[in-house]
């Protein structure tokens, strides 16, 4: 079972605006969740982002995810993938802690999310474990 990874959405940089109207859409409809935020951010340790989006849920079943951009402003990538232009990491927090129908509602509300931003998405990585940072050390 993938706990916490990063997918690849293959688009344009320029669909930024379409992917977030899709995932807010879905959001609204499917879960009655407020929007992704938008949060304007440069302590981004590793990359240099003007901002990012992020949605969370407090309460069981918790889960976390966010998107951003591949490459920062100095033209780095995060992953050598050029045909990957945003990135999605969750994060399904303390699964072990869930019932088994609340992890079926997190992954599930997972799978929809990917379903519903409606461009091809890849995964590029999935954190072991063990794994307590991101790769790149993205967020502290």
């Amino acid at each position: 079972m993938i706990i916490r990874a990063e997918y690849g959405i293959i688009c344009d940089k320029e669909d930024e605006k379409e992917i977030v109207k899709r995932i807010n859409k879905f959001l609204k409809n499917e879960y009655e969740y407020r929007k992704i935020y938008k949060r304007n951010d440069d302590s981004i340790s590793a990359f240099n982002y003007d901002y990012y989006y992020f949605q969370f849920i407090k309460e069981n079943p918790r889960w976390y995810f966010d998107l951003y951009p591949n490459e920062d402003l100095d033209g780095k990538l995060k992953f050598d993938n050029q045909e990957t232009q945003w990135i999605l990491y969750f994060d399904k927090q303390n699964l072990s802690e869930n019932t088994e129908i609340q992890n079926r509602e997190v992954n599930l509300f997972f799978d929809k999310l990917i379903d519903a931003i409606g461009y091809e998405t890849i995964l590029l990585h999935n954190y072991k474990d063990d794994e307590e940072e991101r790769i790149g050390n993205i967020f502290d």
